[in-house]
């Protein structure tokens, strides 16, 4: 079995809102465009705080995610996609 070393890192945000008030902002998904850097749209129920069982249909960008990966991102994927390739051991 290959070692698979994992880094990790903690960024943390004061946010000077109320959590319900930050909790229909972030599941309101015409807001993902905003504050989410791969959304490129959203179709759908979109215009409130999202609800079980609604359909909504989000088009991301890999290439615009790929272009904000650190270093470390780039390495860690890298080593999943050739873990991934290998399958199973």
């Amino acid at each position: 079995m290959t070692d698979v070393y994992v880094s990790a890192h903690t960024v943390s945000v004061h946010i000077g809102r109320p959590p319900p008030e930050v909790f229909d902002f972030i599941t309101t998904c015409s807001s993902w465009p905003r504050w989410h850097p791969a959304t490129v749209s959203v179709a759908g129920a979109v215009d409130h705080p999202a609800r079980e069982g609604e359909v909504i249909v989000e088009t991301v960008s890999y290439t615009h995610l790929r272009a904000h990966e650190t270093v470390l991102d780039l390495v860690c994927r890298l080593l999943l996609e050739k873990q991934n390739s290998r399958g199973p051991e």
